[in-house]
């Protein structure tokens, strides 16, 4: 799903072919705005990225399954994508340069690189649980009703 930006007075590149993530949106819209992030914030300004700088290095996102059917994990990189049950204790591994629909689970046979990106997924996860205290669930556990969670449906 493309990403637009336009700011008034920003001459930014036509198109941008790379993949990055929702969390990415606020950072830089604070950048646009010259208000610096609080610190913590998930995510990074794509300004420079726009205005054609280029990144070194893998930019992750990551995402979590934690709603009907078992809790999944996800580390997504500029190439690949590892995904971890820690009920089954099993993981997938695409490559989605050549397969963006993932449907080749290649880790029986790229186990160093799924090896690399449980490792940056690990360490995510640790960081989250550091700025949490150890708790994913907050102080405060919502029970939404049946007739919220039909009009969310």
């Amino acid at each position: 799903m493309p990403l637009l930006l336009r700011a008034p007075g920003r001459p930014f590149e036509e198109e941008v072919d790379r993949r990055v993530s929702g969390v990415d949106v606020l950072p830089t819209l604070l950048d646009l705005l010259d208000v610096g992030a609080p610190p913590g914030l998930d995510g990074r300004s794509l300004v420079p990225l726009v205005e054609g700088e280029s990144r070194e290095g893998d930019s992750y996102r990551f995402a979590e399954a934690l709603l009907y059917g078992p809790e999944w994990k996800a580390v997504i990189g500029d190439r690949y994508k590892f995904l971890w049950n820690e009920a089954s204790r099993t993981g997938r591994f695409f490559d989605l340069d050549i397969d963006p629909w993932e449907k080749q689970n290649l880790s029986k046979h790229k186990a160093e690189t799924m090896g690399a990106m449980a490792e940056v997924l690990l360490e995510w996860f640790r960081g989250v649980l550091e700025r949490t205290d150890g708790s994913l669930q907050g102080e405060e556990i919502v029970d939404m009703e049946e007739e919220v969670v039909e009009k969310l449906r």
